[in-house]
C-alpha cells in the first residue's frame, strides 16, 4: 500500500512539471475525447509535437503549390512563344506568297501569253485565203502581243529570285530568245517583204518546235514556283501545329 500511494504522489509529481501524461491516454481515460467532438486530446502526442507536423505539412504544400505554379506558368510561355513564333512565320510566308510569288506568276503569265496571242496573229497572215490580205497589218497587230510579252517579262525578272529560280529562267530567257530571233522575226519580215512561201514555211516548220522547247521550260518554272509556295506554306504552318499540340 505504501508503495502504490507513493507512486500514484510521483505520477502526480510527474504531470504537475511537465503538463502531460507520462503515456498516451486510452480511451475511457479522464483527458480523453474522442475526434470526432473537435475538442480535447487525439493523437495522444504533445501539443509541441503537433506544431511541428502541422509546419511540415503546410511546407510541403506551399512546395507543390509553388511546383505546380512554376509548371504552368513555363507551360503558358512555351505555348505563347510557339504561337508568336508561327504568327510570324506565317505573316512572312504570306508576305512572300502575295509581294513575290503571287506577281511573279502573275508577270510570267502575261509573258507567255503574249507569245501565244503574236503567233496566233502571225498565223491568221499565212493561212490559206490570205494571200490577197494586207500582211502588214497581221504583222502589226503581232508587234503589239510582243510589246506586252514583253513588257510582263521584264517585270518577272524584277522580282527576287533564288538561285534556283534564277537557272530555270535563265533557260526559259534563252528559249524566249530563240523563239523571237529565229522564229518571229524571220516570219514578220517573210511576211512584210510578201513572200508567201516562205513566210508559211517558217510558220509551219520552225516556229511551233521553238514555242513548244520555250513552253516546256515555262512548265518547269512554273512547276518550281509551285513547290516553293507549297513548301513556304507548309514550313509557316509547323510552328503552329507544334503550338496547338502543346497547348493539349
Amino acid at each position: 500500500g505504501v508503495i502504490g500511494i507513493s507512486s500514484m504522489f510521483r505520477a502526480d509529481a510527474s504531470r504537475k512539471l511537465t503538463g502531460w501524461p507520462l503515456c498516451k491516454p486510452e480511451r475511457g481515460d479522464a483527458g480523453y475525447r474522442s475526434a470526432g467532438t473537435g475538442a480535447g486530446v487525439s493523437s495522444g502526442y504533445p501539443p509541441n509535437d503537433q506544431h511541428i507536423m502541422s509546419f511540415h505539412q503546410n511546407i510541403q504544400i506551399k512546395t507543390l503549390l509553388r511546383g505546380a505554379m512554376a509548371l504552368l506558368t513555363a507551360n503558358l510561355l512555351l505555348v505563347g512563344g510557339a504561337g508568336l513564333l508561327g504568327i510570324s512565320q506565317s505573316n512572312g510566308a504570306l508576305k512572300e506568297t502575295y509581294s513575290n510569288q503571287l506577281a511573279s506568276s502573275q508577270a510570267l503569265s502575261e509573258a507567255m501569253l503574249g507569245t501565244t496571242r503574236l503567233r496566233l496573229a502571225l498565223d491568221r497572215g499565212v493561212m490559206r485565203g490570205s494571200e490577197n490580205d494586207d500582211l502588214k497589218k497581221h504583222v502589226d497587230r503581232a508587234n503589239v502581243f510582243i510589246e506586252s510579252s514583253d513588257k510582263g517579262w521584264k517585270t518577272y525578272m524584277s522580282l527576287p529570285q533564288n538561285d534556283d529560280e534564277k537557272a530555270l529562267a535563265g533557260e526559259l530567257a534563252a528559249k524566249r530568245q530563240a523563239f523571237f530571233e529565229t522564229g518571229v522575226k524571220p516570219l514578220e519580215q517573210a511576211m512584210v517583204a510578201g513572200n508567201h512561201d516562205e513566210a508559211l514555211r517558217l510558220a509551219r516548220d520552225v516556229l511551233p518546235d521553238l514555242q513548244r522547247g520555250m513552253s516546256a521550260a515555262h512548265e518547269k518554272l512554273e512547276k518550281f514556283q509551285f513547290d516553293t509556295g507549297k513548301a513556304n506554306f507548309e514550313g509557316a504552318q509547323s510552328p503552329v501545329s507544334v503550338s496547338t499540340a502543346t497547348s493539349y
